[in-house]
Order: structure tokens, then C-alpha cells, then sequence
């Protein structure tokens, strides 16, 4: 892992970059992953949230068992803030809404599960529209307020603005738009010894 996107708080903390296509722990076929690179410095460093493989940006290691037990108490509870930036296909017809929408899983033909919308109960999503806007899509911010897997990508998806290089949810062209998922964890915010903590990541699009 590259020293330039570690910043470690004190010994208690450990804030990473993750780099798009890189499992945030190892997989049933895959031995590489963030977590593994974070073991080899930091032996009792856990990842105290996860992004999904193609998404890139910020994820907070705990680096002793009491550290991640108390990080991830509040991502369970929902206390801390978590910001993203997208680009999307097409452009929205207002500046801020709320997707409210329910995430479940299906089998695939292949046996494989895989989240869709529907199933369970609802998942929610701020989204503001940014300024940098082209021809054919738009940056927005995206706060989600819940967790699921892939929430964002689908509730995007379900109003009819894909992000830009999904290739699992994306139809179309929209997986060729771009060599990546254009979507980034920008910034992160936890409570720590009394103090909010706020980390922050440049997108790399």
C-alpha cells in the first residue's frame, strides 16, 4: 500500500485510500485485498466499514480490537457521515432529493447473488447535484443514510441516472463510459475521544 494513502491518527486509528478494483477483505477467489496490504504493517489493523470492489476512496482501520469495536458500534447506529461523488448519465431534474427505496438479493442464471432493488425495507439516499455538469452527465454528491450493498449504484440507477461505468448495473453504453466505477467515498466523519474527525479524498475523476 502506498504510504501516500495512509494517515494514521495517533495509534488508534488508520484512515486509507482505497484504490478502485481492490476487495476491501479477501474473497472466496481472491487473496488480495486492502485489509491483507494493512496486515503487513499494521498487523492488528481491521477495516471498520467496507466500500464495494469498485469503488475508491476512504475506509477507516480500527488497529487494536477495542479502536474497531467502537468505530463500527457507530457505523451500525449510524452516527457517522459518509459523503460520495459521482458521475452519472444524464442530468437530474433537481438540485437535491431523496431516494427512499428497498435493497434485496436475487440469484443470477449463474447461481450468484446479487443486490437489486426490492426485498426488504427501504434504504435511504441524499443526493445534491454539483456544478460540474457535461453533454451527456452530471457530478453529484451523495450521502447515503443507510447501508446496504451497492445502495448507491442502484437507487442511481432507479431514477434513471446510472453512474458512469457500472458494469454490473449498468445497461447500454453506460458500463463503457469509463475504464472505472465513477464513484468515490470523498469524505468521512467519526467520533473520536470526544472530537468529530473528518478525512477527505480527492476524487481521481
Amino acid at each position: 500500500m502506498d504510504e501516500n494513502n495512509l494517515k494514521q491518527l495517533r495509534r488508534d486509528l488508520l484512515f486509507t485510500n482505497k484504490p478502485s478494483g481492490l476487495h476491501c477483505v479477501p474473497s472466496r477467489a481472491l487473496s488480495d485485498s486492502l485489509a491483507a496490504q494493512i496486515m503487513l504493517s499494521y498487523p492488528g489493523g481491521k477495516p471498520c466499514h467496507r466500500l464495494d470492489r469498485d469503488t475508491s476512496g476512504i475506509v477507516l482501520f480500527g488497529l487494536t480490537k477495542e479502536n474497531h469495536r467502537d468505530v463500527s458500534m457507530q457505523f451500525e447506529a449510524r452516527t457517522t457521515s459518509k459523503t460520495y461523488v459521482a458521475l452519472v448519465s444524464g442530468h437530474p431534474d433537481k438540485e437535491c432529493g431523496i431516494v427512499n427505496l428497498p435493497i434485496g438479493k436475487r440469484k443470477t442464471e449463474e447461481g450468484f447473488n446479487r443486490w437489486t432493488i426490492g426485498g426488504e425495507k427501504p434504504r435511504e439516499n441524499k443526493r445534491f447535484t454539483d456544478t460540474d455538469t457535461g453533454a451527456i452527465f452530471t457530478r453529484v454528491q451523495l450521502k447515503p443514510l443507510t447501508g446496504r450493498g451497492h445502495q448507491l449504484r442502484l437507487h442511481m440507477k432507479a431514477i434513471g441516472l446510472p453512474i458512469l461505468g457500472d458494469t454490473i448495473h449498468g445497461e447500454g453504453g453506460i458500463p463503457l463510459c469509463s475504464s472505472r466505477l465513477c464513484l468515490h467515498a470523498q469524505k468521512l466523519e467519526v467520533d473520536w475521544n470526544g472530537f468529530r474527525l473528518e478525512a477527505e479524498s480527492i476524487p481521481p475523476f
